[in-house]
């Protein structure tokens, strides 16, 4: 993947808090037919001795855990994203010397992935991703609540995978968050607002030319009122 330098993250709790924050992950994979890709939720395990591995399962009919068992593996987890409008600098009604661009936030990571067929390993990994991704329900659900003649006719239709060690954990961070000044108005603002990566805009629609050089301040007052109450 290019990476520049300055969009690199190194930042290790920040790299695994977007895969837990986003575990629908693209595990790229090699094949008899080529390359393939399929979207696994995965949990990310670091042991106490700081050493990681992912965590998954597939179906069992799923040719995957056979094909790339002992190979070499891609992993992406996707972040937030979105489209930049050159409309938001400043720089645009001055000198025109704006482009689009498009932001996100991506961990790759590399690693040789092994297929797990045994059911107690199993068993603790859906119970674990279970509790994981129920936690934040008023009632949540937990395996238990199932029959266990039920839960173990699933762990018989499904295989686990695991990549440990990973020999790559990287990704780009723009971090940024927009304060768009360039082209905003009382009636636009809003949208720019509603957008996740925008915290404030602003511009010169708060103060006004005519109301500077005539020393309206209460024109002002009001414009930056009215703003202040602009929904979001």
């Amino acid at each position: 993947m290019y990476l520049p330098a300055h969009f690199a993250q190194h930042d290790t709790a920040a790299l695994h808090g977007l895969i837990a924050a986003h575990p629908l992950a693209t595990l790229v994979t090699p094949s008899p037919e080529g390359t393939t890709a399929d979207l696994v939720p995965l949990h990310l395990h670091v042991a106490d001795d700081g050493g990681t591995e992912l965590r998954g399962h597939v179906a069992r009919a799923n040719p995957l855990w056979r094909h790339a068992d002992g190979q070499p593996v891609l992993v992406l987890f996707h972040g937030p994203q979105a489209y930049i409008t050159p409309s938001w600098y400043a720089s645009k009604p001055r000198h025109g010397k704006v482009v689009p661009t498009w932001n996100y936030t991506v961990v790759q990571a590399r690693g040789t992935l092994h297929a797990v067929d045994d059911a107690p390993w199993l068993r603790a990994l859906v119970g674990l991703l279970t509790d994981t991704h129920e936690a934040a329900r008023p009632e949540p659900w937990a395996v238990d609540d199932a029959p266990e003649d039920y839960v173990q006719q699933m762990l018989r239709a499904i295989v686990g995978i695991r990549i440990p060690l990973l020999k790559a954990l990287a990704g780009p961070f723009p971090d940024v968050v927009f304060c768009p000044t360039g082209g905003i108005t009382p009636e636009t603002a809003p949208q720019f607002l509603a957008l996740p990566n925008v915290k404030v805009c602003g511009g010169s629609w708060l103060t006004p030319a005519d109301a500077l050089a005539a020393g309206d301040w209460a024109r002002i007052t009001r414009l930056a009122q009215g703003a202040a109450a602009l929904p979001r």
